[in-house]
């Protein structure tokens, strides 16, 4: 297999020589159909799709190249990545742009990561992912805990999935809610959306009663919650 690669990618390189850029292409993706990971043809396939002004194919390879950059922890260049060709591509699934906030935190650019994640969190519900949505609310609401409107939007989300009914969903109102218990001891704009919370119920889905729900929550600090690998490398 790895002579197979090898001897593939000299075909890519000495068709690119000739500026024969389609053949250089089938060479890349021949090194891929043996080597699935190869980032060195991964690469060279978005550069050479972006170089043919198909920006829709070169996302595709630029998204994977960022998926094996993450995986392999080269973080700075996986945002690199990210930020130059896929950013504002406008096709990205909400799982890595989750993971592309996370990186961006990381690096303490905390605005992007805030607006990276509010992206995913908008975008996860309709996959399926509200436990990854809410994570990435609850990342948001830590990053400004400042801003009131961050808070109850994570509070109305736990409830939301609370009130449909699952042991797990009815576990995320305590982790919705618990930046509220929390802020009873904390800073003012905290204990305003509490107040306002408390005070207008209408704002938020209905609440399950009972053990363990929002009406009574648990004393206990919640663990923060994580990703789950396909949406946030750590």
């Amino acid at each position: 297999m790895a002579v197979d690669v090898s001897r593939h990618l000299d075909r890519a390189k000495r068709f690119l020589e000739r500026n024969k850029v389609q053949d250089a292409i089938e060479a890349y993706l021949a090194v891929l159909e043996e080597s699935p990971t190869h980032q060195e043809a991964t690469q060279a396939l978005g550069d050479l799709y972006a170089r043919l002004d198909k920006p829709d194919r070169a996302a595709v390879y630029y998204g994977a190249l960022f998926d094996l950059l993450t995986e392999s922890k080269d973080e700075p260049k996986a945002v690199a990545i990210y930020s130059r060709f896929l950013k504002s591509s406008g096709q990205q699934p909400p799982e890595r742009i989750a993971r592309y906030a996370l990186l961006l935190q990381k690096q303490n650019r905390v605005p992007e990561a805030i607006e990276q994640y509010d992206l995913a969190a908008d975008l996860l519900p309709g996959r399926g992912r509200e436990e990854d949505a809410l994570a990435c609310l609850e990342r948001i609401a830590e990053l400004d805990p400042e801003t009131i409107t961050r808070h109850l939007k994570l509070a109305e989300t736990a409830a939301h999935l609370g009130a449909r009914g699952s042991s797990p969903q009815r576990a995320t109102i305590t982790r919705g809610r618990s930046i509220f218990t929390r802020g009873l001891t904390g800073s003012c704009p905290t204990i305003a959306a509490c107040r306002c919370f408390t005070r207008n119920r209408s704002c938020a889905p209905a609440m399950p009663r009972g053990p363990g729900s929002c009406s009574n929550p648990s004393p206990r600090r919640q663990p923060t919650p994580h990703f789950s690998k396909h949406t946030a490398t750590r």
